[in-house]
């Protein structure tokens, strides 16, 4: 076994975990790290695939919005059974222009049953192990919540190098959050009320992009 930043691990997974970690995200200023506390682990049907695959349409949706910003990933922190975690990273960079939420769930289901297919790859880490690589890569943390400082008062804040962590069709578990912030995160706002992960990242990126709310005029999936 090895030992990396303070976490064992053969040396076959850190190969595997650095190289699809560090590699992937080392060309974006900013990723998006949707954690779903119910997304399945294993292969799904795709014949009513919103239930099946618990809730993965709401990460398919979010990376449609994130390939409207070439330089953005996003991490999909799956909890859900058979076998979690598992994260869904996401090379939004390399995908093909998905036109509908269905050809990203069809990859997504791809990338559970392989490991890997595409712009995706589904890869055995923790959360914390997860928090500690971004961490070490140079990413500030941002937890966005109903409850944090303005950020459209204070668009200083999401700027920058940044991982930016939210829920899915539910918020991100406690213990989650508390990882998060012993790495330092910031909890940011866009207001009081409960938005859409996808909507979220839209209005993030539009923050940091004003021309990202001219792309999204002309995005195949309607938001």
């Amino acid at each position: 076994m090895l030992e990396f930043k303070g976490f064992s691990l053969s040396s076959f997974a850190v190969g595997v975990f650095v190289y699809a970690m560090i590699g992937a995200l080392s060309s974006v200023d900013s990723v998006f790290v949707v954690v779903s506390s119910t997304g399945v682990t294993g292969g799904f049907r795709l014949r009513g695939y919103a239930g099946g695959s618990g809730r993965l349409d709401v990460i398919a949706r979010c990376v449609m919005v994130v390939q409207l910003y070439s330089g953005s990933g996003l991490l999909g922190v799956l909890l859900g059974p058979p076998s979690p975690p598992k994260v869904l990273v996401v090379r939004a960079w390399e995908c093909p222009s998905f036109r509908s939420e269905r050809q990203v769930m069809v990859e997504i289901a791809k990338a559970l049953t392989r490991g890997s297919s595409g712009c995706m790859d589904v890869l055995d880490v923790s959360f914390e192990r997860l928090v500690h690589v971004l961490n070490a890569s140079g990413f500030r943390h941002v937890l966005l919540a109903e409850d944090g400082v303005n950020a459209f008062k204070n668009s200083y804040l999401v700027a920058g190098r940044i991982a930016f962590y939210l829920g899915s069709q539910i918020d991100m578990p406690r213990w989650a959050e508390d990882v998060v912030k012993r790495y330092g995160a910031v909890r940011v706002s866009l207001g009081p009320r409960s938005v859409h992960s996808e909507h979220v990242i839209l209005t993030i990126l539009s923050l940091r992009d004003p021309s990202i709310s001219t792309a999204a005029s002309s995005h195949p999936h309607s938001l």
